[in-house]
């Protein structure tokens, strides 16, 4: 993921996914690393947050409640301010053909979930 690291003068990264547990590890090792982190736990809020200060990345869990991350996308890259920042969706689904169908284009990248939520091997969907 080191290559969606924002620069030192872009916003910061807007964690948005409902597990604690999860908002916690894509942070803690990272922060202590100098990465800046803001969290939000529902697509809404990130949508809210995004809107005050633009992220420099968002890692965008597919299956948030509230608004899920399809639609959270759809919402970002709808806005004039918020169509460039890099999206990578970290997900525990299994990622289908027709998941793949409808982020193409919008998310930048799509990684399963493991012990590591920054995990990428394979990805499942592959660009050809």
């Amino acid at each position: 993921m080191e290559r969606f690291r924002p620069a030192v003068h872009e916003g910061p990264v807007q964690v948005v996914d409902d597990d604690l547990d999860m908002r916690k590890s894509m942070t803690n090792p990272r922060t202590r690393e100098g990465w800046r982190f803001a969290a939000a736990e529902r697509g809404r809020a990130a949508l809210e947050a995004v809107g005050v200060r633009k992220a420099g990345l968002i890692p965008l869990d597919l299956m948030t409640l509230e608004m899920d991350g399809y639609a959270c996308l759809r919402a970002l890259r709808a806005r004039l301010g918020s169509r460039d920042i890099p999206v990578v969706m970290p997900t525990a689904k299994d990622v289908t053909a027709d998941d793949c169908r409808r982020l193409a284009g919008r998310a930048d990248r799509i990684v399963q979930k493991g012990a590591s939520a920054w995990r990428i091997s394979p990805p499942p969907c592959a660009r050809s």
